[in-house]
């Protein structure tokens, strides 16, 4: 499953690291431009967003923008997983895969 990385500084600023393809570059760029997306709630409320499906449900009411151009990118599932030092999120770990489904046990921790 590809990788994702992006990072925030402690002000809540965000700023992405270099993405491993074209696609993770993509969903980065297309969530900081928007203001939008997993990788960004997961890094404001310190939570993991874990979906599963991105083409229905409350996907698509919560990040309306960001739904629609990520199909076009053929990702289906989105995992955003908060980084922390102490209670402070400091980045953000990002998993995407073209096909819906949920991480198995061993992968979501």
């Amino acid at each position: 499953m590809p990788r994702s990385p992006c990072s925030a500084a402690p002000r809540k600023r965000a700023s992405w690291s270099t993405p491993p393809d074209a696609t993770a570059q993509h969903l980065d760029e297309l969530q900081f431009v928007v203001g939008e997306g997993p990788c960004i709630d997961a890094y404001r409320s310190g939570e993991r967003q874990l979906w599963a499906d991105l083409t229905t449900g409350l996907a698509t009411t919560q990040w309306p923008v960001f739904t629609v151009e990520v199909n076009s990118l053929d990702v289906r599932a989105l995992f955003a997983f908060p980084v922390a030092s102490g209670r402070v999120t400091v980045g953000v770990l990002e998993l995407y895969r073209g096909t819906t489904g949920h991480l198995g046990t061993a992968e979501s921790g």
